[in-house]
């Protein structure tokens, strides 16, 4: 499947929002709840919830409008959906608010030091927002 930055780490599928026929095939292949990092207000982000819902799969959204909106509840609330039902679909518009919040919840949650978040962090597609990252974890 074609998942926009599609990466499998720790049994979790992360990347871009899936369209509707990928949602079907993601409950096909066994995916059980779909975590949204997309902010309603952005265009097309309504669609995740529907149509997770309609391929049968929970849908949680923890809403990250850009770099300047992820914060220790945002890496907390995270943490306590990967608790739910998976395994997890974990996606944004193109999957680096993903990586981004996956590495803060590495660091801040499970108290990974700041160079292992970050090493585990480029491995699930941290790219750009390194710095921004980096920085918060300090």
């Amino acid at each position: 499947m074609s998942l926009p930055n599609r990466i499998e780490y720790s049994g979790h599928l992360l990347g871009g929002q899936p369209s509707e026929s990928q949602y079907k095939q993601l409950s096909v292949e066994g995916y059980k709840t779909v975590i949204s990092i997309r902010a309603p207000e952005e265009p097309g982000a309504t669609d995740s919830k529907n149509h997770a819902e309609s391929a049968g799969m929970k849908f949680v959204c923890i809403p990250v409008a850009g770099a300047g909106d992820f914060t220790k509840e945002k890496a907390r609330a995270f943490d306590e959906a990967l608790q739910g039902e998976g395994p997890f679909v974990v996606h944004c518009k193109s999957g680096g608010r993903v990586a981004a919040l996956y590495t803060l919840k590495l660091g801040w949650v499970d108290g990974k030091s700041v160079d292992e978040a970050m090493a585990e962090g480029e491995k699930i597609g941290l790219g750009g927002m390194e710095a921004a990252i980096r920085k918060l974890l300090r």
